[in-house]
């Protein structure tokens, strides 16, 4: 005689069901798109599924690097690219050499009351190297909630003494 599968009461298989959707699944904060639970970054609108700060600090250096790229006729050749190295005492996330002896340095800012010490080391450097430097402070979401990240709040007068060395500052925010 052949033996009846077992068959689960109806409240279990819910909570089977729900079990099963919950793990398949991530919804996007930002979009409330449904992605597959192996997925990092939203299929949707591409923004991270991740409080991890690491994830998060390179999707913000890839994203900035492909609207850099995407403008690539505004920029002289790519000589190098350099992570994680040193000018001064500031480790800088990303580094990009430019064939006109420029660079676009790459930090992502976790503390905003870095951002003046990282200005003035890079005028430090400056003043001995005379290059031509765009510093490009990335600006790191505040897991709080969408559109909130750290708004920098940075003295005029740092920033021109910057421009005096030739240092182009930005704060790039892909949410602002």
């Amino acid at each position: 005689m052949e033996e009846e599968p077992l068959r689960l009461p109806i409240e279990l298989k819910s909570i089977k069901n729900k079990l099963r959707y919950t793990y398949r699944y991530k919804k996007c904060k930002f979009c409330g798109h449904k992605n597959p639970h192996n997925y990092i970054y939203c299929e949707k609108c591409s923004r991270p599924l991740t409080t991890e700060q690491e994830i998060i600090k390179e999707w913000l250096i890839q994203k900035y690097l492909l609207l850099l790229l995407e403008k690539i006729s505004d920029h002289p050749d790519i000589v190098a690219t350099r992570r994680k190295s040193k000018i001064g005492k500031v480790e800088f996330d990303y580094i990009i050499e430019l064939a006109d002896n420029s660079k676009i340095l790459l930090y992502v800012v976790q503390e905003e009351k870095k951002i003046v010490d990282i200005i003035n080391e890079v005028i430090d450097y400056n003043q001995i190297n005379k290059e031509k430097i765009r510093l490009v402070f990335l600006l790191l979401l505040n897991q709080s909630g969408p559109n909130n990240s750290i708004i920098p709040n940075v003295d005029d007068k740092i920033i021109n003494d910057a421009k005096n060395y030739n240092i182009e500052i930005i704060f790039f925010d892909e949410f602002l």
